[in-house]
């Protein structure tokens, strides 16, 4: 008994020596990652203690380490003392190859790597890093420089130890410690920070991902109504945010009349021959306010785009309702619900919907999207192959230059930079008899980390050039595009990319009657500098020959806004059917020229969680309230009626978004205009004989079975679908009998 005593006061020593060896590898892991930020970013002496405070976050994590490891540490000493000790320094160097991974994470994507991982199947995760990653030694110095210093620091304290009295009042502190904050809470709710950029570089990123991804498993089903009871009194509070619209069905929790305003017809002159415009989308990849002379507004890099501005209708607060590109599509020509992780997040088929592209094609339109990535990354092809678009551009061998496409897959690039793919798109559109009226999509895909082009030293010279010729840029402002001269080019590349393909449209005879829609998917994590509404901030602006005048709005819109004014438009000025129903979450475009705020809109992050919500001047993000200005400066504010108010219908919302969207519950069936394919009745006492051939009558008569195992067992035979028919409808009835009352 001595010896096993003895032997624990030993090990406890050397637990708690190994724990403060621990503590110091973490504060040099904290060190490097503020290095390897400082290399991305400019950063000021605030951002450096601001990641020197959250050294907090790592010796709460050592206390734990002390106090729910020491059991199986010491059992392990008493019988292997020096297995004990080069177990737990391998874990420490385990950890540290972790953080510098996480570090490189972090340094991409300006975000904590948390729960993101369960929206992407393994194939998606795997084609994002590889694409994502420059090629390039950054991660294996991280991984190196990391590990390195944290086997320095062991190999010098190795033989480092504490005495007895010391060791266990520092052991009673550590428990002392983890029984009074809970660790898991404390980690990923920032309630308690003073932003959220300021609380993800300040967090301890392994354990932060850790805990994240473990909440997220702990509530993996949404809540939703528990009865219908509930149900009713949530559409029923969700309605009352919207008196202005009228509600026809209780199942359908969005399924509105369609009353939306033509704010556009008093813009726009009708067309000389009658038939409806074209329309031209450009969805720029992460194309954020801040590019275009909003926080930056000394300089800018997408001095087109900016023209179109001046030329056009322009909404400078506009926003979108996802933190990253899945969520754009449905969003404009859906003004859809995000439902549980996006609203085209199906691999099978989609929800029954409203769109303007299936509007636009019951009404004649031809429709063709390009995108110069991967079809299936975020579910894009389902949402566009669900709304039976004409064309869709995707980078195949036979389609696009053989060498191109030898270099694109090579070099794990996302796919074509935008010069290629909108080359591709002039080339289809001169080559095909399209007809008007029509609608191209484009999205653009250079602007995506890693900011990777061809030529890309060239455009980098030409920031260079701008910068050094500019007179009143900041300091804080050169040294910001200096050390991401990549970024920066490449976004010049993306607008003169797109100046190329407005001047072709601008060559065709059409161009007169063409309406220009450009915007962006949301703003880059890049340059995100703690503003909370402002990281949804995009431009949006409507060009076209036909317009009037040009005027600059002040209101608050979103990409919601969209589908509804193109529907309003349309049907107002030209012989355009649309439904008389719709499930629209907004309504059109506020052309308002002051401040204002009339939307409600729940905002979806990276990893999908919907908890951000704005109305009226309020925002809630991260479990507190703000109040924004005309500029989208937020203030925090303390009022717990109005941060209620919010919470309760954002989580209304939540709830009927999940509900609706898994459910098909957008929309009722048009029965009147469907075209029955098969309508049958069996009765299995007299089934045929191919029904026969799967299911067997018990002895008794008294039920039906399979006597085979099988995914599925055919009532009807073989049906072939015509290609006419895009929407496939299934009502399965039975009659349950039994002899069981």
């Amino acid at each position: 008994m001595k010896q096993v005593i003895k032997s624990s006061i030993l090990g406890l020593k050397k637990w708690i020596a190994i724990n403060i060896i621990f503590a110091l590898v973490l504060l040099a892991i904290r060190l490097v990652f503020f290095i390897a930020l400082h290399f991305r970013i400019e950063l000021s002496i605030d951002n450096f203690l601001t990641v020197l405070t959250g050294y907090k976050y790592d010796l709460m994590f050592v206390a734990h380490t002390i106090s729910w490891m020491s059991i199986p540490y010491l059992l392990i000493y008493n019988f292997f003392p020096k297995g004990a000790t080069r177990i737990s320094y391998g874990l420490i160097i385990a950890y540290s190859v972790i953080a510098s991974l996480l570090t490189e994470y972090y340094c991409n994507l300006m975000m904590p790597l948390d729960h993101v991982i369960f929206a992407y199947s393994i194939e998606e995760l795997k084609g994002a890093a590889s694409s994502s990653s420059s090629i390039s030694i950054t991660p294996f110095i991280y991984v190196i420089v990391t590990v390195g210093l944290c086997a320095l620091i062991v190999r010098l304290l190795r033989k480092f130890y504490v005495k007895f009295i010391p060791s266990l009042l520092l052991f009673i502190a550590a428990i002392a410690i983890s029984f009074s904050f809970n660790y898991k809470k404390t980690m990923i709710e920032e309630r308690y920070s003073d932003s959220h950029s300021s609380f993800v570089i300040s967090t301890n990123q392994p354990t932060y991902s850790f805990w994240k991804i473990i909440d997220h498993i702990d509530k993996k089903n949404s809540q939703s109504a528990s009865n219908s009871g509930d149900y009713q009194l949530i559409v029923e509070s969700y309605r009352n945010l919207f008196p202005e619209n009228e509600y026809p069905y209780k199942e359908y929790p969005f399924y509105r009349k369609s009353n939306y305003e033509d704010v556009l017809g008093d813009y726009l002159n009708k067309t000389e021959d009658g038939l409806p415009p074209n329309f031209v989308f450009i969805i720029a990849e992460g194309l954020g306010q801040s590019l275009t002379g909003r926080e930056i507004p000394t300089i800018s890099f997408t001095p087109f785009i900016d023209s179109l501005k001046g030329e056009g209708l322009y909404w400078k607060n506009c926003l979108s309702t996802t933190q990253r590109t899945f969520g754009v599509l449905p969003a404009i020509f859906s003004s859809a619900p995000q439902g549980e992780k996006g609203f085209a997040h199906f691999w099978s088929t989609l929800p029954l919907h409203n769109s303007l592209l299936n509007d636009m094609k019951r009404n004649n339109y031809n429709i063709s999207y390009f995108y110069g990535g991967c079809h299936d990354f975020d579910r894009y092809d389902s949402y566009l192959k669900s709304n039976n678009l004409d064309y869709i551009f995707v980078p195949k061998i036979d389609v696009i230059d053989s060498a191109m496409y030898k270099i694109m897959n090579e070099n794990n690039r996302w796919g074509l930079d935008d010069e290629e793919t909108f080359n591709c798109a002039m080339n289809y559109k001169d080559t095909s008899d399209i007809k008007t009226p029509y609608t191209d999509i484009y999205m653009t895909l250079t602007t995506h980390e890693p900011f990777l082009l061809p030529d890309i030293e060239r455009y980098e010279k030409m920031v260079e050039e701008m910068v050094n010729n500019s007179t009143t840029i900041s300091d804080l402002e050169r040294n910001i595009v200096l050390k991401n001269l990549n970024v920066f080019a490449c976004y010049l590349y993306m607008d003169q990319s797109i100046e190329k393909l407005f001047n072709y449209y601008k060559s065709k005879e059409e161009f007169k009657n063409t309406i220009f829609v450009i915007t962006g998917d949301h703003r880059t994590s890049y340059f995100h500098t703690g503003n909370e509404i402002r990281k949804y901030n995009v431009p949006l602006v409507i060009y076209s020959p036909l317009l009037k005048e040009n005027k600059e709005m002040n209101a608050v819109v979103s990409h919601l806004n969209i589908t509804p004014t193109i529907n309003a438009y349309l049907s107002n000025n030209y012989n355009y059917n649309v439904d008389k129903h719709c499930h629209w979450l907004a309504g059109s475009l506020d052309t308002c020229t002051s401040f204002r705020n009339k939307q409600k809109i729940a905002f979806m992050l990276n990893n999908r969680d919907v908890v951000e919500f704005l109305e009226d001047n309020y925002f809630i993000c991260r479990q507190k309230l703000f109040e924004f200005d005309s500029n989208l400066c937020v203030t925090q504010v303390d009022n717990s009626v109005t941060y209620d108010r919010l919470k309760t219908n954002l989580d209304n919302y939540h709830k009927l978004s999940v509900m609706a969207v898994n459910n098909s519950m957008l929309m009722p069936i048009d029965y009147e205009n469907a075209k029955i394919i098969v309508d049958s009745f069996y009765d299995f006492d007299d089934a045929e004989d191919w029904c026969k051939k799967h299911i067997t009558k018990s002895n008794d008569n008294s039920y039906l079975y399979a006597d085979s195992l099988s995914e599925f067992i055919p009532l009807y035979p073989y049906k072939e679908i015509e290609d006419e028919c895009h929407t496939i409808n299934v009502d399965i009835a039975f009659n349950i009998m039994s002899n069981d009352t």
